[in-house]
Protein backbone atom coordinates (compact mmCIF):
# COMPACT_ATOMS: atom_id res chain seq x y z
CA UNK A 1 0.00 0.00 0.00
CA UNK A 2 1.70 3.27 -0.90
CA UNK A 3 0.56 6.69 0.33
CA UNK A 4 1.25 10.18 -1.11
CA UNK A 5 0.26 13.10 0.23
CA UNK A 6 0.35 16.50 -1.82
CA UNK A 7 -0.46 19.57 -0.89
CA UNK A 8 -4.12 19.11 0.43
CA UNK A 9 -4.72 15.56 -0.79
CA UNK A 10 -4.11 12.53 0.16
CA UNK A 11 -3.78 8.95 -2.19
CA UNK A 12 -3.91 5.83 -0.66
CA UNK A 13 -3.54 3.40 -3.21
CA UNK A 14 -4.89 -0.13 -3.07
CA UNK A 15 -8.01 0.47 -0.26
CA UNK A 16 -10.17 2.78 -2.35
CA UNK A 17 -12.17 2.07 -5.41
CA UNK A 18 -10.85 3.27 -8.20
CA UNK A 19 -13.34 6.51 -8.56
CA UNK A 20 -12.23 7.64 -5.31
CA UNK A 21 -8.50 7.66 -5.71
CA UNK A 22 -7.17 11.23 -6.13
CA UNK A 23 -10.37 12.49 -4.43
CA UNK A 24 -9.49 16.24 -3.05
CA UNK A 25 -9.63 15.91 0.97
CA UNK A 26 -9.40 18.85 2.83
CA UNK A 27 -8.22 18.92 6.28
CA UNK A 28 -8.35 21.89 8.83
CA UNK A 29 -5.06 22.79 9.71
CA UNK A 30 -4.42 22.74 5.61
CA UNK A 31 -6.62 26.05 5.70
CA UNK A 32 -9.90 23.52 4.21
CA UNK A 33 -13.01 22.90 6.12
CA UNK A 34 -14.75 19.50 4.79
CA UNK A 35 -13.26 17.35 7.39
CA UNK A 36 -14.78 17.97 11.04
CA UNK A 37 -11.90 18.37 13.83
CA UNK A 38 -11.39 15.53 15.62
CA UNK A 39 -12.54 16.34 19.38
CA UNK A 40 -11.77 13.59 21.81
CA UNK A 41 -13.55 12.56 24.29
CA UNK A 42 -12.61 12.66 28.50
CA UNK A 43 -9.60 9.99 29.74
CA UNK A 44 -12.05 9.08 32.34
CA UNK A 45 -15.66 9.10 32.91
CA UNK A 46 -17.13 10.81 35.83
CA UNK A 47 -17.92 7.07 36.95
CA UNK A 48 -14.46 6.21 37.19
CA UNK A 49 -12.86 8.98 38.70
CA UNK A 50 -15.49 8.39 41.60
CA UNK A 51 -15.11 5.07 41.93
CA UNK A 52 -10.94 4.91 41.97
CA UNK A 53 -10.95 8.39 44.32
CA UNK A 54 -13.29 6.06 46.49
CA UNK A 55 -10.95 2.85 46.55
CA UNK A 56 -7.93 5.18 46.86
CA UNK A 57 -9.44 7.01 49.98
CA UNK A 58 -9.92 3.81 51.65
CA UNK A 59 -6.76 2.02 50.51
CA UNK A 60 -4.80 5.55 52.65
CA UNK A 61 -6.97 5.33 55.71
CA UNK A 62 -6.76 1.17 56.13
CA UNK A 63 -2.97 1.54 55.25
CA UNK A 64 -2.61 4.70 57.89
CA UNK A 65 -4.48 3.20 60.71
CA UNK A 66 -2.60 0.00 59.87
CA UNK A 67 0.72 2.06 59.96
CA UNK A 68 -0.58 3.76 63.93
CA UNK A 69 -1.47 0.15 64.96
CA UNK A 70 1.74 -1.38 64.32
CA UNK A 71 4.64 0.78 62.71
CA UNK A 72 5.91 -1.20 59.78
CA UNK A 73 5.79 0.56 56.46
CA UNK A 74 5.35 -2.60 54.39
CA UNK A 75 2.53 -3.77 55.78
CA UNK A 76 0.81 -0.97 55.58
CA UNK A 77 1.36 -0.60 52.13
CA UNK A 78 0.04 -4.44 52.26
CA UNK A 79 -3.07 -3.76 53.89
CA UNK A 80 -3.25 -0.55 52.34
CA UNK A 81 -3.31 -2.21 48.75
CA UNK A 82 -5.42 -4.92 49.79
CA UNK A 83 -8.42 -2.49 51.17
CA UNK A 84 -8.23 -0.56 47.96
CA UNK A 85 -8.69 -3.81 45.70
CA UNK A 86 -11.56 -4.76 47.64
CA UNK A 87 -12.94 -1.30 47.49
CA UNK A 88 -12.17 -0.98 43.97
CA UNK A 89 -14.53 -4.51 43.44
CA UNK A 90 -16.84 -3.06 45.76
CA UNK A 91 -17.36 0.62 44.36
CA UNK A 92 -17.61 -0.82 40.91
CA UNK A 93 -20.91 -2.91 41.63
CA UNK A 94 -22.71 -0.21 43.58
CA UNK A 95 -22.08 3.23 42.26
CA UNK A 96 -23.74 3.99 39.40
CA UNK A 97 -23.72 0.97 37.38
Amino acid sequence: MKFGVGPAQVHVVGSLPASDVGADVRFPNLGGSDVAPFAPGPLLSVRTAIVLLLALVVGLLSGGLSYLAEPSAPLAALYGGGAACGALLLFHKVVGA
